[in-house]
Order: structure tokens, then C-alpha cells, then sequence
């Protein structure tokens, strides 16, 4: 009797343990299905899915005319090996006003591709994508938002060399999107600029700046140590007044048949004596011609 009483009690205690291991499995199970919904790539993932961001698919129209012809990636991919390998992202119209954090965590893109959105400033993941090469960002006033702030952080992006923001509402430049030196390209034509950072000058590979469409005053003094500018667009600051060596710099930049001066004429015409004819040109909308016998006077 004794014995049968043991069996069943010993049966009880294995059965009781049985169920608290089952118990322990359980919890384990459920807070490793918890932390792996929890990762950054499902997070990246829910939020891609909450505003109508698309599986990566390519398009042949990316809506930028220097890669319309070439085959551009658009979306988020769903697939961790495809998201970790990224390195171009196209997320156009999708009425986005942020992005999320888990962005900083494509340590591979290179091309960040966001216009047409409602964005008030860069996101401040974008600041930590350190080896972006390219960054557009361009025409959020079409929602009559518009990116008014850059912060200091520009100049993380060390890698940048093509930036695009024109179609805003910028009225400044940190002083530190000066310090991006690798930059060759850099795109403000029509916000509201009223000054440009007095250290531009040191901005030695840019090759290429629009700053058209603005209210710029004056132009820093800097300017002028852009040496290796091909393409300057300042047309439509109306309220614009140059300096004399700033008016012979852009002469001497006109000099060369590689390169591409657009400018109001009048601008030329004050203090020092020039007359320039303007003539139509299919790739700008004003570029200015000096003939040589002009210089003599």
C-alpha cells in the first residue's frame, strides 16, 4: 500500500516538473519570437508597410535626367540579405515627413533618393549614413512644406559628392556643409536664400553649383577660390550685387568653352565697363559670352 502511495507521488512530481519545463520552453520561445519581431529589419519593415513603401522592384524612370536611362532601384526589400547589401534607395512621393531610425542602419547605401515629399529638414538618420556618395532631397514645396533647416551634422556625410536641394525653403547653410570636400555637385537652385557660407571657397572639388532662383545679397569672398568650378548658375537673384574681383572671376570662368556661367547681364555691367550678349543654350537657360576684344578698353 505504502509502495503504491510512493509510485503515485513520485508520478506527480514528474508530471508537476514536466509542466514546469513545458512552462519555461514556452516563455523562452515566446521572448525569442519577441525579440527577433523586435529587430531593427522588422521594425524598418512595419514601417515600409505603414506608408505604402514597396518591395524592392527597378524602374527605368527615376524622374532625375542624368540616371533616367539607366535602371534604378525603388522600395525597401523584404528579404535581409537583399536590405544588408543595399546601396541605392528611391523613396519619391510618398507624402514621407520622416524617416526612422532603423535607416542609419544601411551601412551600404550610397544613393539616398527622397524628393517630393514633406519633409521640414533632413531626417536626422540621414546624418549617419556615412557613406552616402549621393543625397537628393529636392522639391518638397510642391505639399507647401519645404526643408527650411540643415543641420550642422552635414558634415558626417564625408563621402557626399552630389547633394540636391533645390525646390525648398532654405534661407541658410550651416557653416559646416563646407567641410564636405569631396563634394562635386551641389544643387540650391529656388529656395529662399539670402547669404552662403562665408568658407564656401574651401570647398575646392565642388564643380558644379545652382544656386539660381533665390534672394542672395552678395556672394562671399571665398568664392572666388573655386577652382575647379565648371558650372555656376546664379541667375534670378535679383536683389544680387558683385564685387569688382568678383565680377572678373566669373569672366575668367566664362573664358573657357568647357564651362557653363549662368547670370544676369546687368550684373557684369555695373563698375566695370563689360557688355555681355546672351545667348540660348540648350542645356541652360542663360549662359553668358565675352568676346575677347571686349577686355580692351
Amino acid at each position: 500500500m505504502n509502495k503504491n502511495i510512493a509510485i503515485k507521488e513520485d508520478s506527480t512530481l514528474v508530471l508537476s516538473k514536466a509542466k514546469s519545463l513545458i512552462n519555461i520552453t514556452n516563455k523562452i520561445l515566446n521572448t525569442k519570437n519577441n525579440l527577433l519581431d523586435n529587430t531593427w529589419t522588422v521594425r524598418l519593415w512595419r514601417w515600409a508597410d505603414k506608408n505604402n513603401i514597396p518591395d524592392l522592384y527597378y524602374d527605368e524612370d527615376l524622374g532625375i535626367p542624368e540616371v533616367d536611362n539607366l535602371k534604378s532601384p525603388r522600395g525597401i526589400p523584404r528579404k535581409e540579405e537583399n536590405l544588408f547589401a543595399l546601396t541605392s534607395l528611391a523613396m519619391m512621393s510618398k507624402n514621407l515627413n520622416n524617416l526612422p531610425i532603423e535607416i542609419a542602419n544601411l551601412t551600404n547605401l550610397e544613393e539616398l533618393n527622397i524628393p517630393f515629399n514633406k519633409f521640414n529638414d533632413i531626417p536626422e538618420s540621414v546624418y549617419n549614413l556615412i557613406n552616402l556618395i549621393r543625397l537628393n532631397i529636392r522639391r518638397n514645396t510642391i505639399y507647401e512644406n519645404g526643408i527650411k533647416i540643415i543641420s550642422e551634422k552635414i558634415c558626417n556625410l564625408q563621402k557626399l559628392e552630389k547633394l540636391e536641394l533645390h525646390d525648398n525653403y532654405l534661407e541658410v547653410l550651416p557653416e559646416s556643409i563646407t567641410k564636405l570636400f569631396n563634394l562635386k555637385e551641389l544643387g540650391l537652385s529656388n529656395n529662399n536664400l539670402v547669404q552662403l557660407p562665408s568658407n564656401i571657397g574651401q570647398m575646392v572639388n565642388l564643380k558644379s553649383l545652382d544656386i539660381d532662383g533665390n534672394n542672395l545679397k552678395n556672394l562671399p569672398d571665398s568664392i572666388t577660390q573655386l577652382i575647379n568650378l565648371e558650372k555656376l548658375d546664379l541667375y534670378d537673384n535679383p536683389n544680387l550685387i558683385l564685387t569688382i574681383p568678383q565680377k572678373e572671376w566669373l569672366l575668367e570662368l566664362q573664358s573657357s568653352d568647357e564651362n557653363c556661367i549662368g547670370i544676369d547681364a546687368n550684373l557684369l555691367d555695373r563698375d566695370i565697363g563689360y557688355k555681355n550678349p546672351l545667348q540660348k543654350d540648350e542645356k541652360w537657360n542663360l549662359i553668358f559670352s565675352i568676346d575677347d576684344n571686349l577686355n580692351e578698353d
